[in-house]
């Protein structure tokens, strides 16, 4: 009998997760995206906190109580243990090597970003080292979209596009501002 897609899609699904049972499936896809994400967190962890804090996905765990995600760092041995800054660009560098993981995976070239106020409370030097980042993702040739309500934000970016979303009587507005 021909099965349908769906149930052609579950069937592989069914002799996987028997062959490796479900941790073990998601180890083997994890395997391969390990040095991915680990060389993706190493350039961002740089850039976004000088080296002090480093960041490791550890997809190939040995149990649950092992952390997926290691954090590293000059002023604190954990996540926890660091400030909110500091936590912020930790979060960044997860983000953004979750986001080279994708590009990685997919058959066309992704050259887009979208940040939405994901920088509003990064505080001033790492504002510095996300403005450097982005600049690098432009010469790149990448198109990048930074909403925020960060004046110091915008700042770093002169000459930028800027669009203003008004809302005014339930209705928001876009405005071409500079």
């Amino acid at each position: 009998a021909v099965l349908a897609p769906r149930e052609a899609a579950y069937a592989r699904a069914a002799f996987w997760t028997t062959g490796y049972g479900r941790d073990g499936l998601q180890a083997e896809l994890f395997a391969g995206a390990g040095p991915v994400l680990n060389a993706a967190a190493a350039r961002y962890a740089q850039a976004l906190t000088g080296g002090l804090v480093r960041v490791g996905f550890n997809p190939l765990r040995g149990s649950r109580a092992e952390d997926l995600i290691r954090v590293e760092g000059a002023s604190a041995p954990t996540y926890d243990g660091l400030s909110r800054g500091e936590k912020e660009r930790v979060d960044l560098v997860i983000a953004l090597s979750l986001r080279d993981l994708a590009r990685w995976r997919l058959p066309e070239p992704i050259n887009l970003s979208v940040f939405d106020e994901v920088f509003d409370h990064v505080d001033e030097a790492g504002l510095r080292a996300v403005a450097r980042l982005l600049q690098e993702e432009l010469q790149a040739g990448s198109t990048t979209f930074v909403v925020t309500h960060s004046a110091a934000m915008k700042a770093l970016f002169p000459g930028a596009r800027v669009v203003r979303v008004v809302r005014e009587g339930g209705e928001a507005t876009v405005r071409y501002v500079a």
